[in-house]
């Protein structure tokens, strides 16, 4: 499956948004740091779980050092550079 980064952030956001809400979401940058801008590990494993859901894939069983994927930008890398290798 070929997916465009655009995509994969535009999806990202829509799934922010409904997580945290609309406003959370327009202010969170590409590049603000999950954990200080208030995006909880529940919040990141939901995150995940409906981008699974969405794009029919298995995201959370990947080996990955998931601290290292902390912001918008690295976690929408990962979900496309896995998307598209599928």
């Amino acid at each position: 499956m070929n997916v465009d980064m655009n995509i994969i952030m535009d999806s990202l956001h829509k799934i922010i948004s409904d997580i945290k809400g609309q406003e959370f979401a327009a202010k969170l940058s590409d590049n603000d740091i999950f954990s200080l801008v208030g995006v909880d590990s529940i919040d990141y494993v939901e995150i995940m779980v409906n981008f699974e859901e969405l794009y029919n894939c298995d995201i959370l069983s990947l080996e990955i050092d998931w601290s290292e994927i902390n912001t918008k930008t690295k976690l929408g890398a990962m979900l496309c550079n896995h998307i598209t290798k599928k």
